[in-house]
């Protein structure tokens, strides 16, 4: 293996990647667009809103600090944004097919940013400015926490589906 394949940037990205898989088990491929936006009150989150919100975090939080230009408009990150209110009206957002797509493929363009990187980018300063700085205060800080944050986001996603009687995801 070449020294890029070992790297702490590649081997981030490959996290990334296996985040996501471990995401979109749990999401699955059978959802109506009713059943993707089902809220569990008190709680307000429902399953497109958490796939946006991984989306989000990949691109609004994780590609500035890497070098990759946002692919996403800021009115759609800002709707899933921490602190957004998640609707529970299927027109509100994109066809969960295109939300799982969109997911896709900025997970693959942050991983392969991150692949083509220097180690020496995870030492990055999160700026006080942007509202998730509290995160870090690197990138590499920042990064740490994603096992976390898409662990907990695919368990809501699994209650999700549950309480709706379908199959919770993840082959069972």
């Amino acid at each position: 293996m070449s020294a890029v394949a070992n790297s702490q940037c590649s081997q981030l990205a490959n996290t990334i990647r296996s985040q996501t898989r471990m995401l979109l088990g749990a999401t699955k491929d059978d959802l109506t667009q009713e059943q993707a936006v089902f809220q569990l009150l008190p709680s307000k989150s429902n399953i497109i809103w958490l796939i946006g919100h991984i989306t989000m975090s990949l691109d609004y939080m994780v590609s500035p600090l890497i070098g990759r230009k946002s692919s996403l408009p800021d009115s759609v990150n800002a709707q899933y944004m921490f602190g957004a209110k998640p609707s529970g009206r299927p027109g509100d957002y994109p066809p969960i097919a295109q939300m799982i797509a969109e997911l896709s493929r900025v997970t693959e363009e942050v991983a392969a940013h991150l692949e083509s990187s220097n180690d020496a980018v995870l030492d990055t300063l999160i700026p006080e400015s942007l509202p998730f700085h509290m995160l870090g205060p690197t990138l590499r800080d920042l990064t740490s926490k994603g096992d976390f944050h898409v662990g907990y986001h695919a368990g809501q996603i699994t209650l999700l589906r549950a309480a709706q009687g379908l199959p919770a995801g993840f082959g069972l």
